[in-house]
């Protein structure tokens, strides 16, 4: 989707207590949720968007932020689904991105 692509500056902060916040200024998005240790260098994560101009971006999403300390990269994957009702054909959203510091 042309509409949906963009490569803006985000800002992802979790909190000790596994709350999540985010922000880009560029889109619009801020990024509520929770996050909870799935690995030594991994979070599963639950987050909603919203307030974004995409206004399909604006829903809740499950999915993980991945530091590679390899290459100083942090990688940040959510998905969510829209099935909808009987005979509804559904969305699903996978948003992905690779954040450098």
């Amino acid at each position: 989707m042309r509409d949906a692509h963009a490569v803006v500056p985000l800002v992802i902060q979790v909190e000790d207590q596994g709350r999540v916040r985010g922000f880009s200024a560029e889109n619009g998005c801020t990024m509520l949720g929770v996050a909870a240790p799935s690995a030594p260098m991994a979070l599963m994560l639950d987050v909603t968007l919203s307030e974004c101009r995409y206004p399909y971006f604006n829903r809740r999403y499950s999915g993980s932020l991945v530091l590679s300390q390899a290459d100083n990269q942090v990688r940040l994957s959510l998905q969510s689904s829209n099935l909808g009702g009987v005979g509804s054909r559904g969305n699903f959203f996978d948003l992905k991105a690779t954040m450098r510091r």
